[in-house]
């Protein structure tokens, strides 16, 4: 169910429609899957990033690698500069991940 719901995109409702259960059984058993976080990222990296913003002052800068779609770095920001993205991908280049390209 939890590979449904992450990978293949399916909605509440059309793994409550598959499975013939209520979206909240089915929202119930997605809450308790356990949430592994990858640690490891890819060696190489062509680096999208972006800053969107919710309301006035506060957003979320991401930088994704766009190979295999992993979130490399994010971080929360008030307003978004050179300085701040300057800043994120350093922390990219000290994890050790080639950056080939940016975004």
């Amino acid at each position: 169910m939890w590979q449904l719901y992450s990978s293949g995109k399916q909605t509440y409702s059309q793994l409550a429609t598959q499975f013939g259960c209520s979206t909240k059984t089915i929202q119930r058993r997605l809450d308790k899957a356990p949430v592994i976080k990858r640690k490891e990222f890819s060696r190489v990296a062509v680096v999208i990033m972006d800053t969107t913003y919710f309301g006035r002052g506060f957003g979320v800068m991401v930088f994704k690698n766009s190979l295999d779609g992993v979130v490399l770095y994010k971080q929360y920001v008030g307003y978004e500069t050179n300085a701040l993205y300057l800043s994120g991908i350093s922390e990219i280049i000290r994890r050790g991940i080639d950056i080939q390209a940016i975004v």
